[in-house]
């Protein structure tokens, strides 16, 4: 006769631990998503505006007069 076991075997208790560790991840990355997007955004926003005003610059130089 087989043997009914109740309890959890040890790979049950490893399942049930990366399921509590990802869940734990995907709450933690859905309290900081929208943060972090607003922060790449103004990071985004100021490169482009640095990009901009060197290429102005460089143009001036190369035209010698105001763009």
């Amino acid at each position: 006769m087989e043997e009914v076991s109740f309890g959890l075997t040890d790979q049950d208790l490893k399942n049930q631990k990366l399921k509590s560790i990802s869940s734990t991840i995907k709450n933690f990355l859905t309290l900081i998503g929208p943060t972090v997007i607003r922060w790449v955004n103004i990071i985004i926003y100021y490169v482009i505006k640095f990009i901009r005003a060197v290429v102005v610059n460089v143009i001036r130089m190369i035209l010698g007069k105001e763009v």
